[in-house]
C-alpha cells in the first residue's frame, strides 16, 4: 500500500513536470513547476526551472534585437535587398519595395525573377551572388513611364561561419543628382562658346 501510495506521488508529479515542459515547449515560459516533493525530483523541476528563465531571456533578446534591425532597415533611405543562394528573397525593406513597386510582405520568401521584373536588377543580384568580393554598378529602371537611375553595391552575406548565404543589394536612388549633373554639363556645353 506504501509502495502503491509513493509510485502515485512520484507518477503524480513526473505528470506535472510533463505537463510543464510542454508549456515551455509552446512557448509559455514565464510559468514556473513547482519544486517541493523528493529530492531528485525537485531538482528535476529545478532544473527545468532554469531552462525556462534562460530560454525566455534568450527569447526576448532576439526579439529585441530583431525589432531593432527591423527600425533601421525601416527608417533607410536606401534600399535593402537580401537574397539567398538560390535567389530567394530573404529581406527587403520599405524603400527597396517602393523603387521596385512590390509588396514588401508578398516579396518574402519568393524568388526575385517572381517579384522584380527587372532585368538588369536580376543580372546585378546574379553577379553579386558569383563575386567574392563586393561590387558597384549604375542600374537604369522603368517603372510608370519614367527613368529611375540608381547607384547598386552588392555584397557577400555571409553567415557566423564566414560561409556564404546569399547576396546584399543596396541601392540609392541618383536620378535627380543624374539631372543636375546633365543641367551642369548642358550649361557648361552652352556657355562655352559664348
Amino acid at each position: 500500500g506504501m509502495s502503491r501510495m509513493l509510485a502515485r506521488r512520484i507518477t503524480r508529479r513526473m505528470e506535472q513536470m510533463r505537463q510543464g515542459a510542454e508549456q515551455f515547449a509552446k512557448g509559455q515560459l514565464d510559468q514556473r513547476l513547482s519544486t517541493d516533493g523528493a529530492e531528485e525530483v525537485a531538482a528535476l523541476a529545478g532544473a527545468l526551472n532554469n531552462m525556462a528563465a534562460q530560454l525566455d531571456e534568450r527569447f526576448q533578446t532576439v526579439t529585441r534585437q530583431r525589432n531593432e534591425l527591423e527600425a533601421v532597415m525601416t527608417s533607410m533611405i536606401e534600399g535593402v535587398l537580401a537574397v539567398d543562394n538560390n535567389e530567394q528573397i530573404l529581406r527587403i525593406n520599405r524603400a527597396a519595395s517602393e523603387l521596385f513597386g512590390t509588396d514588401t510582405s508578398k516579396a518574402i520568401g519568393h524568388p526575385v525573377q517572381e517579384v522584380l521584373r527587372k532585368a538588369e536588377l536580376q543580372q546585378f543580384i546574379r553577379d553579386t551572388l558569383q563575386s567574392e568580393r563586393p561590387i558597384e554598378g549604375d542600374l537604369t529602371l522603368l517603372t510608370d513611364n519614367r527613368e529611375i537611375k540608381l547607384q547598386a553595391h552588392g555584397t557577400s552575406l555571409l553567415s557566423g561561419q564566414q560561409e556564404k548565404i546569399g547576396a546584399l543589394v543596396v541601392v540609392n536612388d541618383v536620378t535627380h543628382l543624374r539631372q543636375l549633373e546633365n543641367l551642369r554639363r548642358d550649361f557648361v556645353a552652352n556657355v562655352s562658346p559664348e
